[in-house]
């Protein structure tokens, strides 16, 4: 390291420090990128999409290519397709998939993250258009042109059809602003939307029109509020009947009364999502390739029944939807030790669909390291006018560091603690570079804590936008409490709760100390009827009692309040001992970090030099330290079974306060209401890199 003995830049860079981004969770993340780092990766991604493209009129067509990424944790996975959705997301929009985490529910989870992922901006246009603007402003026109040039020629409303067709073919986003104002407005929007229906239902009978319906109106509506509307419809969620009524539009995917039977209603769900993805997949074909995206998919691991799911959700996809690059990215011994022994056992057909081509990222070498090191100092050395652009690190360092840094995430961890070591004075050498690294207690907490703190400001910065997903939100509190109980001394068994074959919530079953009779934790998101028969269907569990007797019932704020009947039955679910817990900011917030954490500690994305956090060490702070009994449903849980609440009582003490200003706490009542809170000041750091 330089020494800087005259003390001229260190002062310098204490105050303005750099940021060693080490990791990236999303594609949407904005890091900087050393493009020549895998770069014979991304060059077949790019192969593959062309190839994709030139299929367009063939019969190969709905022919999707699987393209299956291998690479360790750190080894820039992630940030390859970062890289992906900065450079190509102008024309191949790139739908990113985490893992699933409901058995029950993984067609509606891809289904939910294309969606979220196709409401986010391009990063490669440089403005904020969505990916779904862009692919329905160039899909329809690409579909409504020739209509209205035909219509020309058979003189119905020729100069109309002529001015409409030759806007589209001026710009494809005057698709959103051509049809006028008022009831003018509201004619031609129902013209032009049954006439491409009946395009899609002639040539692409596969399409869709339910999906294509909300698709089209989507192009239409107005207001910002609207697109949300229809985003939560297209999303699988419920939407107000009179507001769905406004839209042309049913109120739920699937119609949902209290005799509805439980299975067959989300079969139905399942089968409504692979619909709507090959309806996307189709009208893509109008357009460009698009990328769908499997990262962060080591939780799978040891989950069977998970596993053959999204094995078998995958290969339909492939079977049935066209022009997608389906992405898969994965550790090396995950694919070997799991997934292609798993799937080998039922069906060779999914490995070999998901791994039509398999690449493996590069390994990181010193001359890598040089050059990430002066991407990530760049600004700092134009800002500051430093000797050099890796300052105060020298060539001597890197290779120093490389030694012992296997990956661009471990590379840029020990630079970062060299860097820090430098600010207070002390000089590293070689052997104190590659010295192993003591592992403490206090590091291990500090690191959870952090990236703990993170997420929590991330979730309560984005809870406005957020669009409340029931499924997703299930499946996080299903994995944080079977996470949090499988290091209980209690054997614990998970069931779930059924009211003869009728419509239930999603729901787990928990058995464990005799002295603690059975729970049932249910989550609704539900609106309308399907509420009134979910709840009414819970309540009857509740009053027979063979089941379980306690249950506790979880609702985000954001959903609307319940209507009158749905009301009084939860009154008298209360009144039986039942908890209904409506959620807002604060509480999800903690419920999602916790979560997104325990990822993270799958992903190996936690790590100390050589030594990852496992789960084991997650569960013990969160027991150690209080973090979970500042949930109020966790906490809710805990009083009601006994297993739980032992272990979020063996750390005495008070329950800990969050990381924001002391508020009041709520009243305490069986209706337990997560009111808004002011937001923390987020973190200046942002989580990222390689």
């Amino acid at each position: 390291m330089f020494e800087d003995h005259a003390n001229q830049y260190r002062p310098i860079l204490e105050n303005d420090p750099p940021v060693f981004f080490d990791r990236v969770n999303t594609p949407w993340d904005q890091v900087p990128d050393l493009e020549e780092y895998n770069q014979h990766a991304y060059n077949r991604i790019v192969r593959s999409l062309k190839q994709l493209q030139s299929t367009h009129g063939t019969v190969v067509e709905a022919n999707s290519q699987g393209l299956l990424i291998l690479g360790e944790a750190g080894t820039g996975k992630t940030h390859l397709l970062m890289r992906v959705a900065r450079n190509l997301s102008a024309s191949n929009h790139i739908l990113f998939v985490r893992k699933p985490n409901n058995e029950s529910a993984v067609a509606q989870h891809i289904w939910t993250e294309i969606v979220n992922s196709f409401a986010r901006s391009m990063p490669a246009s440089g403005n904020k258009r969505s990916q779904l603007d862009d692919l329905l402003a160039h899909v329809f026109t690409a579909v409504l042109v020739p209509e209205f040039e035909q219509d020309i020629l058979d003189g119905k409303s020729p100069d109309l059809k002529r001015r409409w067709a030759d806007r589209l073919k001026a710009d494809p986003y005057n698709l959103f602003t051509m049809l006028g104002n008022g009831e003018k407005r509201q004619s031609n929007m129902e013209m032009l939307r049954r006439r491409t229906l009946r395009y899609l239902q002639r040539k692409h009978p596969e399409v869709d029109q339910n999906i294509a319906r909300a698709l089209i109106t989507y192009c239409f509506v107005a207001t910002d509020d609207r697109k949300r509307l229809l985003l939560t419809w297209l999303s699988g969620q419920d939407i107000d009947t009179q507001e769905a009524d406004t839209l042309g539009l049913t109120n739920a995917w699937v119609s949902v009364d209290e005799t509805s039977d439980d299975k067959s209603v989300q079969l139905k769900r399942e089968d409504q999502a692979l619909r709507a993805i090959r309806t996307i997949g189709v009208l893509s074909t109008y357009y460009q390739p698009l990328i769908l995206a499997f990262d962060q998919l080591e939780g799978l691991r040891g989950n069977e029944q998970l596993t053959r799911r999204w094995g078998d959700t995958v290969r339909e996809i492939f079977t049935m939807t066209p022009n997608l690059l389906i992405i898969t990215c994965i550790f090396p011994s995950l694919w070997k030790e799991w997934f292609s022994s798993t799937f080998n056992t039922y069906d060779q057909s999914v490995a070999e669909r998901i791994a039509q081509q398999k690449i493996s990222l590069e390994s990181f070498t010193p001359e890598h390291g040089l050059k990430l090191l002066a991407t990530h100092l760049e600004p700092f050395f134009l800002r500051h006018r430093l000797p050099t652009n890796i300052f105060p690190f020298t060539e001597e360092d890197i290779q120093a560091i490389c030694k012992q840094a296997t990956s661009p995430r471990k590379f840029l961890q020990a630079a970062h603690g060299l860097f820090e070591d430098w600010l207070d004075g002390t000089v590293a050498t070689t052997q104190t570079i590659n010295k192993p690294t003591v592992v403490t207690q206090e590091a291990i907490a500090n690191l959870i804590r952090s990236a703990m703190l993170e997420f929590e400001n991330e979730h309560r910065v984005g809870y406005s936008p957020q669009i409340p997903i029931e499924q997703d939100s299930f499946g996080r509190v299903r994995n944080i409490l079977e996470t949090l109980l499988a290091f209980s001394e209690d054997p614990i068994t998970y069931g779930r709760a059924t009211c003869g074959g009728k419509v239930m919530p999603p729901n787990i079953l928990l058995r464990g100390h005799r002295e603690s009779g059975p729970l049932c934790v249910a989550v609704s998101y539900a609106e309308g009827n399907s509420l009134a028969a979910c709840v009414r269907n819970l309540l009857t569990v509740v009053k027979e009692g063979t089941q379980t007797r306690q249950a506790i019932l979880l609702r985000d704020e954001r959903c609307r309040a319940p209507g009158k009947v749905t009301a009084e039955n939860l009154v008298e679910f209360e009144r039986l001992g039942g908890i209904y817990l409506r959620a807002g900011d604060k509480e999800l917030a903690i419920l999602n970090a916790i979560y997104d954490t325990l990822v993270a500690v799958e992903e190996h994305d936690l790590s100390i030099g050589t030594h990852f956090i496992d789960k084991r060490q997650f569960v013990q702070f969160l027991r150690q330290e209080g973090t979970a009994r500042r949930s109020h449903f966790l906490r809710s849980v805990a009083d009601l079974f006994l297993p739980l609440g032992q272990f979020l009582t063996v750390a005495a003490g008070p329950t800990p306060q969050p990381p924001v200003p002391p508020v009041p706490s709520p009243k305490k009542t069986r209706t337990i209401s997560l009111e808004k809170r002011p937001l923390p000041t987020p973190l200046t750091r942002k989580r990222a890199g390689l």
